[in-house]
């Protein structure tokens, strides 16, 4: 995460003293923080339609007038489904809220009481994985389109063997056959010299159909090893998604100004 940008946080959260209270911890740190505070599901989705496109992350309470904070999360299986950043806080330590939480969208999450002051590490944290999942998902699909090149580049080149070869066996045919009729009905009439070349001409053509059969061959290698991206997608597609707290404590190492220990 750079730590010199503006990140915007919509806060999620019908409590007026939980609310100001988080506004308060985050503006006492003093990073650049712009916290947008709504009451309700309803306005957290409208904020978040009115920033689509924007950078952002959300915080939102679980217990809320219209629902819950996780019907932020549109039924998503995991983080990686989601469009934007994601943190649930509870009133209640719950570990069964949490696990739910985390499976339903959630990059961490919050109880309320002191774990609140750890809100702006956390959500640095965050933030800092969720650039790393947004570089992972610009790498894959740069890997994939290069992929779909490729194997359009295959079934070009299938193609083209396919048809050389037909073109190829059909003037070799051809030859061959004239050799035998021009044999077969005016050897008698044909002087030695004459005769020799056709043979010449016979075996010349049978060189040609062995040295290129074994030029396709070559030519179905490539190709077959090219049909190699349908595998590479396929692994790329069947990918799972790191637990979200292993995540965590991989990236965390990693991230400047992180203490190392992810929140529990």
């Amino acid at each position: 995460m750079n730590q010199n940008r503006v990140s915007l946080v919509l806060l999620v959260e019908d409590e007026e003293a939980h609310a100001s209270l988080i506004q308060r911890v985050f503006e006492e740190e003093n990073r650049g923080w712009k916290i947008h505070h709504v009451c309700s599901i309803n306005d957290a989705r409208r904020w978040i339609d009115e920033h689509n496109g924007q950078d952002f992350l959300v915080i939102s309470d679980y217990r809320l007038p219209d629902g819950t904070g996780l019907d932020l999360t549109n039924g998503t299986e995991n983080h990686l489904g989601m469009e934007f950043p994601f943190i649930i806080i509870t009133g209640v330590g719950s570990e069964k809220l949490a696990v739910q939480s985390l499976k339903s969208g959630a990059m961490d999450y919050v109880t309320k009481g002191r774990d609140l002051r750890n809100l702006p590490q956390i959500a640095r944290r965050v933030l800092y994985e969720w650039d790393r999942i947004a570089e992972r998902k610009c790498a894959e699909r740069d890997l994939r389109s290069y992929l779909n090149d490729l194997d359009q580049a295959s079934c070009d080149l299938q193609e083209f063997i396919d048809k050389i070869s037909q073109d190829m066996e059909k003037s070799l045919s051809y030859i061959h056959e004239f050799n035998e009729l021009l044999m077969s009905r005016y050897s008698r009439v044909l002087d030695d010299a004459t005769i020799g070349c056709l043979y010449k001409s016979d075996n010349s053509a049978e060189r040609v159909r062995t040295m290129m059969e074994g030029f396709f061959k070559y030519l179905v290698q490539i190709s077959f090893y090219s049909s190699l991206v349908e595998v590479y997608s396929a692994k790329i597609d069947g990918t799972k998604p790191l637990d979200n707290k292993d995540a965590c404590k991989r990236d965390d190492e990693a991230m400047p100004g992180s203490s190392g220990q992810p929140q529990q």
